[in-house]
């Protein structure tokens, strides 16, 4: 996870795992447990690999938004 500063970012959180792991299921706990993520701050998506469940939850739980990209 990624904050931005300024006109730059801070690395927040970061999650490791198997190769065939695909990035959303590795980072689905870091976004649900984060102490850097808090109410009102803004997720930034660049593919949009997140299920309406998780933002759901995010939005409700977390109290945050979730930007990201629409596709063709």
């Amino acid at each position: 996870m990624r904050s931005l500063l300024d006109d730059g970012g801070i690395i927040t959180g970061i999650a490791f795992g198997a190769i065939n792991v695909h990035d959303f299921e590795l980072c689905k706990e870091l976004l649900m447990t984060s102490p850097m993520l808090k109410a009102c701050d803004t997720i930034l998506l660049d593919r949009a690999f997140i299920d309406g469940e998780t933002i759901s939850r995010l939005k409700k739980k977390r109290r945050v938004d979730v930007v990201y990209l629409a596709r063709s």
